[in-house]
């Protein structure tokens, strides 16, 4: 997966789509940050990435502000309509994750679910993590 992050200004959508085509059909696509800095919703509709990360600001306190998961309820709307991927960055606390949760958003990534790691552990990458459960709501 190649990732393009906020810090990236593109000025020619066109050459950068010719030569992603070039890497081949093996590389995918992810537009990180997506709500921050560069990583635009432009970027998404130009670029029609395999993954989009939402960015840790619209994830913090999402379970207590109407406005955030209003628009990423938009946005897993759009997610299923183009056939990609929405992974939620920054989960800290059981309640962003419930809401993410209730807004069907599938991905996610934070200190809740896991400390970074680098691989080079010799007990490699977990295959497996059990979450608690959350009740429906």
């Amino acid at each position: 997966v190649l990732e393009i992050t906020e810090h990236v200004a593109i000025d020619d959508y066109k050459g950068l789509r010719r030569e992603l085509k070039r890497l081949g059909s093996t590389v995918r696509l992810a537009v990180d940050d997506a709500g921050a800095g560069y990583a635009s919703f432009r970027h998404i509709l130009e670029l029609d990435p395999d993954f989009v990360k939402i960015d840790i600001d619209l994830v913090r306190s999402l379970d207590s502000e109407p406005a955030r998961q209003a628009l990423i309820a938009g946005m897993g709307y759009f997610a299923s309509k183009r056939g990609l991927r929405l992974v939620a960055e920054g989960i800290e606390t059981a309640k962003e994750l419930a809401a993410l949760r209730a807004l069907a958003v599938p991905y996610g990534q934070g200190y809740l679910l896991g400390r970074p790691r680098d691989g080079l552990r010799s007990d490699g990458w977990p295959t497996r993590i059990d979450l608690p459960a959350f009740p429906q709501r």
